[in-house]
């Protein structure tokens, strides 16, 4: 009998311990920076965390996803923490996360349920970018991870793309980082329409940007070639949804790109959905930001929420 189950992305913003790296810009989220971080704080957001992560595609499948892409994690240790806390030990998760050059020490991660997926391959993919002085710009790696979903092998991708600050300075650093991971995943689909490969993250860009047109992703899976992905975000950004918010208007920067080989009638892991985890839990809900994501920080000010962007997420049957 087949089971449905829930692949997830979670910018969660920020996720830093309370000790300060001397070799990283973390020493706002530190007891004596400007964010006054502390063990208090640090556990309220662990706990609220992962209680979202509990409630991920729950509704869809009976219980929390198997997968869980991360990004704005510190290390190991906050990961660590994370899957050990009372809601999620039960569960089985392991990680994976290698730590990157990122000049603030903001990582991408995969969380994932030991009962279901099995690695077979994991490596950073790292990028040699250069800042408009010549300088090189030390930004978050891609996180690349081969292993046998339930018996059946699959590839996944977790990235968080350079930000659109600075009056979008990093544009060209997203474009070359999005053709670096679309030669890497057409390699993988070379010659064949039954390689299942995910790609998801945090993109600082919208569905019809292109920078995803870079990724080789369109929104209509019928007349898909066999070597370009199914951007599942695209129908939903043109519903309105939305994962962040900015000025007043809700973006639609966390997305999650899919194979051919997810779509057919015969798919051995089968897409049925994407959305946009906004359920009440993770929503301010009363106010003039009433509706916008729970955050933790406004600037220095400490909110005590979730993460001032929604987790996505998509339900395969198997």
């Amino acid at each position: 009998m087949k089971e449905k189950y829930t692949f997830a992305f979670y910018n969660v913003e920020n996720l830093f311990d309370i000790i300060d790296d001397p070799n990283t810009q973390d020493d706002e989220y530190t007891p004596f920076g400007k964010k006054k971080w502390d063990l208090k704080k640090y556990q309220n957001k662990i706990g609220k965390l992962a209680q979202v992560i509990l409630e991920i595609g729950k509704d869809q499948t009976g219980t929390s996803p198997s997968l869980v892409g991360l990004c704005e994690v510190e290390n190991s240790h906050v990961l660590n923490d994370l899957i050990h806390h009372v809601n999620l030990y039960e569960l089985g998760y392991e990680i994976v996360h290698f730590e990157s050059k990122d000049e603030r020490g903001v990582d991408t991660a995969l969380l994932y349920k030991k009962s279901d997926f099995f690695i077979t391959h994991k490596e950073p993919i790292r990028f040699e970018l250069e800042n408009p002085d010549g300088t090189e710009d030390f930004t978050r790696d891609t996180l690349f991870v081969q292993g046998l979903f339930k018996g059946q092998a699959i590839s996944v991708f977790v990235s968080h793309l350079p930000s659109k600050r600075l009056d979008d300075q990093n544009k060209p650093k997203r474009l070359e980082i999005a053709g670096i991971i679309k030669q890497k995943y057409q390699e993988l689909l070379s010659g064949s329409q039954d390689k299942y490969v995910l790609l998801m993250g945090d993109y600082n860009d919208d569905p019809f940007s292109e920078t995803l047109a870079g990724f080789g992703a369109q929104e209509d899976p019928f007349s898909l070639p066999f070597d370009t992905l199914f951007n599942p975000m695209i129908s939903l950004a043109k519903q309105g949804k939305g994962s962040l918010v900015h000025k007043g208007e809700f973006f639609l920067f966390d997305q999650m790109l899919l194979s051919k080989a997810f779509l057919g009638p015969n798919a051995s892991i089968k897409h049925l959905e994407t959305s946009v985890f906004d359920a009440l839990l993770v929503k301010e809900w009363k106010g003039v930001f009433e509706g916008n994501p729970f955050r933790t920080y406004v600037g220095n000010k400490y909110l005590g929420g979730y993460s001032d962007h929604f987790p996505i997420y998509s339900i395969f049957e198997k």
